[in-house]
């Protein structure tokens, strides 16, 4: 398929378990998708890649977390 970058901007109440944070790494390094991740209050989650594999990260996010997320794409 044609590759067309994507961008996400996942915003969320902050988490601290360690699980939580190697769910959001490996999950994002099996797509192939490039980012960073803010903790704090409002956290805020940034990834960057093929736009298929973003929205495949996105669901992936929403399905197994538990935090508030709030999701924010944007296709260039």
């Amino acid at each position: 398929h044609t590759h067309v970058l994507c961008t996400s901007a996942t915003y969320f109440s902050s988490y601290q378990r360690p699980t939580k944070k190697r769910f959001i790494q490996d999950n994002a390094r099996e797509l192939g998708l490039y980012g960073l991740c803010k903790v704090g209050q409002q956290g805020v989650l940034l990834v960057e890649g093929d736009v298929v594999d973003v929205e495949s990260y996105v669901r992936r996010i929403k399905a197994g977390s538990k935090l508030s997320l709030t999701v924010k794409n944007g296709h260039t």
